[in-house]
């Protein structure tokens, strides 16, 4: 089966929150959006949406079209992004946003393997309703060694993952764990 390589990058800390992937082709983009949220711990609680610069933006098939030449996500398949750049928004209020690259070189992996195959990446995820206190972890404005029990009320941590300390975000990514989550 032919797969394509996808690297996904937070535009703000591109060295720091990434994944790198192999997907199907033939998998459409809102099951593609599914699992990007799955890699970064979304709890899907937000609208979401791709930008390509030929097929322009991708939305979800509930959402009203914002533009004539909106296309809703589950009519197109990752065949039709081959090459392209691509940014992946989720959280219109917090914007998290992904850029990133679907690659046109393809690699064939046997029948039986996993519609995405997690290959690389860092950063636990986003910071669900709280990027702002991520920006603040990035520029050194929070400690890395705030606790939960120094913030009960995740005011400053992230609520939507398990982490002792803040500096754990950072902690290398275990990719089998990581895989099977998916």
């Amino acid at each position: 089966m032919k797969y394509y390589k996808v690297r996904l990058a937070f535009r703000y800390a591109p060295d720091r929150l990434y994944r790198i992937f192999w997907v199907i082709s033939n998998m459409d983009c809102s099951t593609l959006a599914y699992y990007i949220q799955r890699m970064f711990y979304a709890t899907f609680e937000h609208l979401y949406m791709f930008e390509t610069k030929k097929l322009g933006r991708l939305i979800c098939s509930d959402d009203e079209p914002i533009d004539i030449s909106d296309k809703y996500m589950d009519t197109v398949v990752i065949d039709e992004l081959a090459g392209e750049n691509i940014i992946f928004t989720y959280d219109f209020g917090d914007n998290w946003e992904f850029v990133g690259k679907v690659y046109k070189r393809t690699k064939d992996f046997p029948d039986d393997s996993p519609e995405i195959i997690l290959i690389e990446g860092a950063g636990k995820g986003i910071w669900e309703d709280n990027v702002w206190s991520y920006f603040q972890y990035l520029s050194g404005e929070l400690s890395p060694d705030l606790t939960k029990e120094e913030d009960p009320e995740c005011m400053s941590m992230p609520w939507n993952f398990e982490i002792e300390k803040l500096k754990d975000v950072d902690a290398p990514l275990d990719i089998a764990k990581e895989q099977k989550r998916l």
